[in-house]
């Protein structure tokens, strides 16, 4: 028994989704741009195992969501904080912090919007952190400068409420 040999004929640029002729005609002989690897090729190249992956990676990157499940959730959070921060009638949602230089290091100034109520520094004598919050005349030292910071918001935030 012969067996003949049946030629298949491997598939070219040419029948690629990929490929775009240039001209659409003889005037281009046979050039045209593979979108796959954005570059010049010619409608007779053959397919190769390149193609195959790159086209099969495009295809299942188009057929996954457009956003991540992860990016999603970021956004909601961060629309829920801003929503709540919006409806926030509470007096601490303007407090910011700076600094400055002063005779005793780095001086902390806390704000509520134009308002200091407050001021806190390192201790040049036992590195811990004292807080001044204005209107009361203690100074307490605290291990850490959140600590400090701290105290001087819910003082403020006692003589408010």
């Amino acid at each position: 028994m012969i067996q003949q040999k049946t030629e298949q004929a491997n598939p070219t640029c040419a029948n690629c989704p990929y490929f775009q002729s240039f001209n659409g005609g003889d005037r281009d002989r046979g050039r045209g741009y593979c979108q796959l690897f954005e570059k010049v090729a010619k409608a007779n190249w053959e397919e190769t195992q390149d193609c195959r992956n790159t086209a099969a990676d495009l295809e299942a990157t188009e057929s996954q969501p457009e956003t991540d499940p992860e990016v999603e959730y970021a956004l909601a959070l961060e629309e829920k904080l801003e929503r709540d921060y919006q409806a926030s009638q509470t007096p601490y949602s303007d407090i910011e912090v700076d600094s400055s230089s002063s005779a005793l290091g780095i001086l902390y100034r806390v704000w509520q919007g134009m308002k200091v109520i407050g001021t806190f520094y390192r201790s040049p004598v036992d590195g811990r952190w004292v807080a001044e919050p204005v209107g009361f005349r203690v100074r307490k030292r605290y291990p850490t400068a959140n600590a400090a910071g701290a105290v001087i918001v819910k003082a403020w935030g006692m003589r408010h409420e």
